[in-house]
């Protein structure tokens, strides 16, 4: 299941699996930002978290497939968290 949570009442967020096949070890979160409202959101100041938890955690590798802004203006980190929160133990930021 897929919860997400918007702070900014004008956005939402639409998601879509990207991957499709549950048992392998990648995630392919689509993301797609959308603004309802009449004022521009400026993207430098929105911040996404696609929570998650890694089996077998090793390494996180992240990477953008494709930004309608250009991958190279999207800046992603994976952050572990200390506990389980809402069934996952990390998420990527971007």
């Amino acid at each position: 299941s897929v919860t997400v949570t918007v702070t900014a009442p004008t956005l939402k967020v639409q998601y879509a699996d990207g991957d499709g096949q549950p048992g392998n070890n990648q995630a392919k979160p689509n993301l797609r930002l959308v603004n309802e409202g009449t004022t521009a959101v400026p993207l430098s100041e929105l911040t996404v978290r696609y929570w998650f938890t890694a089996e077998n955690f090793a390494d996180i590798n992240t990477w953008i497939d494709y930004a309608q802004v250009g991958n190279g203006n999207v800046r992603m980190k994976y952050v572990r968290t200390e506990g389980p929160r809402n069934g996952a133990d990390g998420y990527i930021e971007y």
